[in-house]
């Protein structure tokens, strides 16, 4: 079951995107610079919040990891 993420009354975000570190809706509270958004990149055919991504691959491993759909996988 994949509920409304927009409105924040879900733990279960849709798979396209959530961010692949935390699970969390990329799209909520985007922050744009020039009309691009800086909130969150695309990388692998998947969506990562830009910190989340910056603290795994500074912290954890270079290889983003690819949660999002239920399943664990590594770039």
């Amino acid at each position: 079951m994949v509920a409304d993420c927009e409105n924040g009354n879900s733990l279960v975000c849709d798979p396209t995107m959530c961010c692949g570190v935390c699970l969390l809706d990329v799209s909520s509270g985007a922050k744009t610079d020039r009309g691009r958004n800086t909130s969150h990149l695309e990388y692998g055919g998947h969506v990562y919040h830009s910190v989340c991504a910056n603290l795994w691959v500074n912290c954890v491993d270079s290889s983003l990891p690819a949660l999002a759909g239920g399943h664990s996988s590594f770039l």
